[in-house]
């Protein structure tokens, strides 16, 4: 029983942990594409690198996170 009990406490720690990361990454990439924040330290297409980087890493985490929830016996990908 307790095989069971720790296999389902992984799979919601990694449930929180990974909506935590794209909350997290969802929220740098939105006050980085709709404020001046640090406008002074990145400019031009560095930003804007910047800010497609984090959008597409954040797309790939919800990828992660729609297999993990869709997949409830297998935690891999």
């Amino acid at each position: 029983m307790g095989s069971i009990e720790t296999s389902f406490s992984m799979r919601m720690l990694s449930l929180i942990l990974a909506a935590a990361m794209l909350l997290v990454v969802f929220t740098v990439a939105g006050v980085f594409s709709f404020t001046s924040f640090m406008e002074l330290e990145m400019q031009g297409a560095k930003r804007t690198s910047f800010i497609v980087l984090l959008w597409l890493y954040g797309a790939y985490r919800s990828y992660r996170l729609y297999v993990l929830l869709r997949n409830p016996k297998n935690n891999e990908v």
